[in-house]
């Protein structure tokens, strides 16, 4: 059976879900946009019941967790 992919719509985009991922003990989700591009972003991702928080990571870790991310996905560590 074909994985289904899940998407998320934010700031009137919508957004494949590649993933979340934990790094030095907070949540984090990669998106990837829905137009046709390869381009991905990734949040500091906070979900309670049926809503979710997406904050932009700060400079001084986006590095680290960028480079988490990259090992998750060429270790493909997701599901």
């Amino acid at each position: 059976m074909p994985k289904q992919i899940q998407t998320m719509t934010f700031d009137n985009k919508t957004y494949e879900i590649i993933g979340i991922f934990e790094y030095e003990e907070k949540e984090y989700i990669a998106l990837l946009t829905n137009d046709k591009k390869e381009d991905v972003y990734l949040f500091e991702y906070y979900q309670e019941n049926n809503h979710y928080e997406l904050f932009d990571i700060p400079d001084d870790i986006f590095d680290d967790v960028a480079e988490e991310f990259e090992f998750i996905v060429e270790n493909q560590l997701f599901d």
